[in-house]
């Protein structure tokens, strides 16, 4: 290798991705980051030009099958002796819109997603958009590392480590614990709101989210709110935990 092509070899490895914060963020570094660029394009900027393949759309749709295999993956393995329908609810509780819009806000995504801008209502702030770019992202890390690099990132992204069994809810107060978390990190109380109550009244199934500085950091569902709830306060205590640890 003559001393111009080490040279420009050593340029090369030195020089800073336009993506640092968010490669620490997901922990994975890419070999191609055009995976990634795609990943965050959003398809509003094929009316300059940009073909539909190169933005967030295709790589979506492997994502959400690269995620539901992990977290299917994760909870079959873990726990051997829930059913299927418990296994299937606490997979809902996991991958959602509002828990993936979170994950996205977590890791900045608006600072990063390529979009056309619209006044008052910026597409790279859509709850639905982010949780469309989390999953693209997961599809870009799949094509670019395989599945233990995806494996890698979901276990480092999504709350896992919360669900230390599948059971009946005892009367641990996940709800009393998520207050006292934002007390102690000097945060803002914490919004338990009703997103959806779907069913009869004599079975009605109710969704809640814990809301923080405008942000969903967790949802639920129950035959109550106050079960829904609870739910939802398990759920967001890790993410919020993973968002002070990454600052």
């Amino acid at each position: 290798m003559s001393f111009y092509s080490r040279l420009l070899s050593r340029f090369r490895s030195n020089r800073k991705s336009t993506y640092t914060l968010l490669l620490r963020k997901l922990g994975y570094r890419f070999r191609n980051e055009v995976h990634l660029r795609k990943a965050v394009t959003h398809p509003s900027l094929g009316t300059n030009g940009i073909e539909h393949q190169d933005s967030y759309e295709r790589l979506e749709f492997l994502g959400d099958a690269v995620l539901d295999l992990i977290i299917s993956d994760y909870l079959f393995q873990e726990y051997p002796d829930a059913t299927e329908g418990e296994l299937t609810e606490h997979r809902a509780q996991l991958v959602n819109q509002a828990a993936l819009g979170s994950i996205g806000f977590n890791l900045g995504l608006p600072d990063f997603i390529r979009s056309q801008t619209v006044v008052n209502s910026p597409i790279e702030h859509s709850e639905a958009v982010l949780s469309d770019v989390v999953e693209a992202i997961l599809g870009a890390v799949y094509l670019d590392g395989g599945l233990a690099a995806a494996q890698a990132v979901v276990r480092r992204l999504f709350p896992l480590s919360n669900f230390t069994e599948i059971a009946p809810f005892t009367d641990r107060n996940f709800k009393g614990e998520l207050i006292e978390f934002c007390h102690v990190h000097d945060l803002p109380s914490p919004e338990f709101r009703t997103l959806e109550k779907a069913g009869p009244e004599h079975a009605r199934t109710y969704t809640v989210g814990v809301i923080l500085r405008d942000k969903t950091f967790g949802v639920g569902q129950g035959r109550s709110k106050k079960k829904a709830g609870q739910i939802a306060a398990r759920n967001a205590l890790p993410l919020l935990q993973k968002e002070i640890e990454l600052g």
